[in-house]
């Protein structure tokens, strides 16, 4: 059976017309719509039937022609299944029910489909609802979906069951949602998620979250997201795109993490599994790991960032395209399996405060289980520090710096320490390679700094000693103005 259905009584005025839905295997159907609502309230334009049918032309447009007002959403219920195949742009500016009551099912091959979210009920916008007091299934495995939100089992009172099947083409959202007392489950196997705006959770925590053999594939496309659903399954996460993705509950799933752009943060409350290996390989790319248990994984890092304050407990090795941020701005990081410098390998060490102390107003790395490697490292081959300097937590000058004063900086303490088969002595200035670039306070010159082991502190320090000119020029100064104040008193004695 195929009607329209008023959702209001306040409604006072519609126009019904007749569009055309064309349905495999059947005779063409009509589709009742409304292409005039007199007081802003929801019509819903509702296929209710219990045989499959294809939406494969643009006719029915969940509103029919013209097409589908604001406020209007479409209704797919009763027991049936919709398969979209085509290669058109289909559209519901309202937004979509799936399984508003009953069983009803929607799998996606080809084609585009867009839903709007502009119409709601008091409780939330629509969007792309999966199960609203029913059972709503959708399986897309090509073509592109775009919609602001998916809500799973929607409904405020009765409790309905959504599920979303992502095997293949694109998801474009903001938020995956679960809006009542139902349950909802989101399915990675192989298809990608696009962010496509700012939302308090990519994925709610209270959304069932697997991560199937196909994997899970989330491009953040410049926005920065948030799963507070832990991820489980045999598959692995990509995260690719520029943006910011943050898993803050604890993920189990096993198939590993591939970071190729942008950031992937794993918040205090998150983990990854010890299995699955953790690759870092993209210009851009960044791990940042706060996560208060160790990173136990196997970490392949091939190119770009590792920076946060949580333990890495896998041997690590720092060479060409590679960098270490400890903190987040300016922060301490553990190195609890070792740690190797290699040449073109970068440390980028951040300070806001001359004044404060090492892994809160400076950079620390604290290197221990295994040696601090600098082995490899020659005046010919060295390893790059980049000195930066910062207002708080952003690029400016640091507090408490005064120019020609002398300064030491640690840089990484360690358990035990490995140089150089002919390396002798603890200045270790010839392995290095500063770099004052991004340093807004008045630079020193290079040939005022060095990088010092004190073996007695098992400390790595950056240490700033100024010109004797400077020395003296200073001391003139401070003994200039001084002397007014010895006459002064020499002659009211």
């Amino acid at each position: 059976m195929i009607r329209s259905i008023i959702c209001s009584k306040f409604i006072r005025r519609a126009v019904v017309r007749q569009a055309v839905f064309r349905a495999a295997g059947f005779a063409a159907v009509a589709i009742l719509y409304t292409a005039e609502i007199a007081v802003g309230q929801n019509t819903f334009p509702e296929l209710d039937t219990g045989s499959s049918v294809t939406w494969n032309t643009t006719l029915w447009t969940l509103g029919g022609l013209p097409p589908q007002t604001a406020t209007q959403v479409g209704l797919l219920r009763g027991g049936g299944t919709m398969t979209i195949d085509d290669t058109s742009t289909n559209t519901t500016p309202g937004g979509l029910l799936i399984g508003w009551s009953g069983n009803f099912s929607v799998n996606m091959t080809s084609g585009t489909l867009t839903v709007g979210a502009t119409a709601g009920d008091g409780q939330a916008a629509f969007g792309l609802t999966v199960g609203e007091s029913g059972t709503g299934n959708f399986a897309q495995t090509g073509g592109l979906v775009t919609a602001p939100l998916v809500n799973l089992g929607r409904h405020p009172s009765t409790p309905g069951v959504g599920t979303y099947t992502l095997s293949g083409g694109t998801l474009a959202t903001a938020a995956i949602l679960l809006r009542g007392p139902g349950s909802g489950t989101f399915n990675f196997n192989g298809g990608t998620i696009e962010v496509s705006g700012t939302a308090a959770n990519l994925i709610a925590s209270s959304i069932t979250t697997n991560v199937q053999a196909g994997g899970a594939l989330i491009d953040t496309n410049g926005f920065n997201a948030t799963i507070a659903s832990p991820l489980a399954g045999a598959g692995g996460l990509t995260k690719s795109g520029s943006g910011t993705l943050t898993l803050s509950a604890a993920s189990s799933y096993t198939g590993g993490t591939t970071i190729s752009g942008g950031r992937l943060e794993i918040a205090p409350t998150g983990a990854l599994a010890a299995t699955g290996t953790v690759t870092i390989n993209g210009l851009g790319a960044e791990l940042r790991y706060n996560a208060s248990s160790a990173l136990t994984a196997p970490l392949t890092f091939t190119q770009g960032t590792i920076s946060g304050t949580g333990t890495i407990g896998t041997a690590v090795n720092v060479g060409s395209g590679r960098i270490l941020s400890p903190g987040n701005s300016p922060g301490v990081q553990a190195y609890s399996s070792g740690l190797t410098w290699s040449p073109l390998g970068t440390y980028k060490w951040e300070i806001n405060d001359a004044a404060g102390v090492a892994g809160t107003n400076w950079d620390l790395l604290q290197v221990s289980g295994s040696a601090l490697d600098l082995s490899g490292l020659s005046s010919e081959n060295r390893f790059n520090l980049d000195l930066t300097t910062l207002t708080g937590t952003a690029g400016g000058q640091m507090a408490n710096y005064v120019d020609g004063q002398s300064y030491t900086f640690s840089l990484a303490t360690y358990a035990s320490l490995d140089l150089p088969n002919s390396f002798s002595g603890n200045d270790l200035t010839s392995l290095f390679n500063p770099s004052f670039s991004n340093w807004q306070n008045p630079a020193p010159s290079l040939a005022n700094v060095s990088i010092v082991n004190d073996a007695a502190t098992s400390t790595i320090n950056l240490v700033i000693v100024p010109e004797p000119s400077a020395v003296a020029l200073l001391a003139a100064a401070a003994a200039a103005a001084a002397l007014p104040r010895v006459r002064r008193r020499t002659r009211n004695a």
